[in-house]
């Protein structure tokens, strides 16, 4: 079993769509036919140490074709190419990737920006099985989705999203991966700049790697200025700082209503979910202190309506005076003091008290936290609750 293989993709997949921060305010048209030279954020070192220290190759040149198309390349230096790359064959002084060693590999990138103004980036790997060191097979490709699927932990929200297919045809894995980054693009001291990062927070001890970049534009300089080395610096206080490991942080969940599905199967609710809007960007987000309502209208649904989740195989939901659950045979439900719902053929039980709530939050006196926070959007309930307090449905 090659897991090496499998770590190295995974770590190269993450690594080619790493992005920065910011407000959009650009589109399609702004950013296509577009190069810059980007550069990663690295606690502890500026622009300047880094180079010094590591060589050119910590600078990046990313294009954004017309396309949809994206293009990576390094500066060469004194030496030449940095380690890993070659020379690339239209231009001397950049350098692409050497991927001579990952055997019959193909690779692409695509960008495009969302109807929310934000960037989506998408790569797609394909590792054909040649029996080279790195190469995948069909087990290596299957244990990688399941690695993927284990580690949901790395969709920030639904900002990353993974496939991973093993195509028979072509006796290859292909490995998808999609990011959803908040951007800057526009004039700075240097000409212009940009600058893009998920839009969830993201933890000081996150696995992810270059979690913040930034860049200005490239009109085919070799190497770099003081003033545009300062300029590059001076963006990273664009970047948002990662939240402490220790913080306290909205850990959110998504429910479903159960009156828009066709039945209450796992399979159901998952395709449900893969149609959501997308999660607030507040989830992940640090959770202020003090809380309280603050006497604005709620946005809850309909106080009868049943919003709730297929946890494997149990479904569970609640409205604002009852949840139900199918934990529960019909003989059981009353004996536990329930009642049984026949249009949901699930077992009733009123909440022990009624929430109170404004535009963001809820209060309930009987929540450990007393309060969480809340978005309502159509078939769609986002719950948020303190990292540090017990879920209880």
């Amino acid at each position: 079993m090659k897991m090496r293989a499998a770590s190295i993709v995974l770590l190269l997949t993450v690594s080619a769509l790493a992005g920065c921060t910011g407000d959009s305010d650009s589109d399609d048209s702004a950013l296509a036919g577009t190069s810059w030279i980007m550069k990663a954020e690295m606690p502890g070192y500026d622009a300047e140490e880094m180079i010094e220290e590591f060589g050119f190759d910590v600078i990046s040149i990313r294009t954004f074709g017309e396309d949809g198309s994206i293009e990576d390349f390094s500066l060469a230096g004194v030496e030449g190419c940095p380690m890993g790359t070659v020379s690339y064959t239209e231009d001397e002084s950049l350098c692409v990737a050497d991927t001579s060693s990952l055997g019959e590999m193909s690779a692409s990138m695509e960008w495009r920006i969302d109807d929310n103004g934000h960037l989506i980036m998408s790569s797609v790997m394909v590792m054909v099985d040649d029996n080279s060191e790195l190469a995948m097979d069909e087990m290596d490709c299957n244990m990688m989705g399941g690695m993927m699927k284990d580690n949901e932990y790395l969709s920030h929200y639904g900002d990353i999203e993974y496939t991973v297919n093993w195509l028979d045809d072509e006796n290859a894995c292909e490995i998808g991966s999609e990011m959803k980054m908040t951007m800057i693009l526009g004039p700075c001291k240097a000409g212009r700049c940009i600058a893009y990062h998920l839009v969830h927070p993201v933890m000081e001890d996150d696995m992810m790697e270059m979690n913040c970049v930034v860049g200005i534009e490239w009109t085919g300089q070799t190497e770099l200025s003081e003033s545009e080395l300062a300029s590059i610096q001076s963006l990273f206080s664009r970047c948002p700082a990662a939240i402490p490991s220790d913080a306290v942080m909205w850990d959110c969940r998504l429910d479903v209503r159960l009156d828009s599905l066709p039945d209450f199967s796992e399979q159901s609710f998952n395709d449900s979910i893969s149609e959501h809007p997308g999660y607030p960007e507040w989830c992940g987000a640090i959770v202020p202190e003090n809380l309280a309502l603050d006497g604005s209208e709620p946005n809850l649904p309909p106080a009868e309506d049943l919003y709730g989740e297929n946890l494997g195989g149990e479904v569970w939901a609640r409205s604002e005076t009852r949840y139900v659950g199918s934990w529960y045979s019909q003989e059981e439900c009353s004996a536990n003091e329930g009642t049984w719902d026949e249009d949901y053929s699930m077992c009733s039980f009123p909440v022990d008290c009624i929430p109170e709530a404004d535009s963001q939050l809820i209060y309930e006196e009987c929540l450990p936290s007393q309060y969480a926070r809340y978005h309502w959007s159509g078939d769609y309930l986002y719950i948020g609750m303190p990292s540090n307090s017990l879920w209880i449905n």
